[in-house]
Parts: C-alpha cells; structure tokens; sequence
C-alpha cells in the first residue's frame, strides 16, 4: 500500500523501499532495532507487544533534504496502541 500510493502520486523514484521499523530496547549508535524494517515481502509477523515506528519518508536528492510523518505504536491483540495524540490529517494551502 505504501508503494502505491507513492507511486501513483508520481513519487516512485523518491521513495525509500522501507515505511518503517521496530523500537525496542537499545540505545546508542541507533534507537532501531534493526532488524525488523517493514517492507513488502518481508516474513516478520507482528506480534502483540511489539513496538514499531511507522513512516512515509520522501528525499530530495537535489538538496538532500528528507520530508517526513510518521507514528510509533505497539501491536496489541484488538487495535494497536498508539503513542501520539496528535492528529494524522495532513492539511494542505
């Protein structure tokens, strides 16, 4: 789904492979926990206390800039549980 709608919206040579990993415990060089990395055909099954950060990232290769959004939640048996309030509309001018 995260290639698609990237894809379709003409951003296909600008998009990362991954739309995510998982979090856990560690600490530096990395807050990763790395792997997993979430991408398509990829074997992991998620599984309820796991932790993960989801995101759509888009690089400019012309100024090396990076935008950004995303949410960090963990799998729980119902719906995940998410650690933002924030909302995820995304609000265009």
């Amino acid at each position: 789904m995260h290639r698609k709608v990237l894809d379709d919206a003409g951003f296909a040579g600008a998009r990362y492979a991954a739309c995510g990993y998982a979090l856990g415990c560690t600490f530096k060089p990395t807050w990763m926990d790395v792997p997993p990395m979430i991408y398509s055909g990829n074997p992991l099954v998620m599984t309820p206390g796991m932790v993960f950060f989801v995101h759509i990232m888009i690089p400019d290769a012309s100024t090396g800039l990076v935008a950004g959004v995303g949410q960090t939640f963990a799998i729980a048996d119902g719906a995940p549980e998410v650690f933002s309030d924030l909302p995820v509309e995304l609000y265009c001018r």
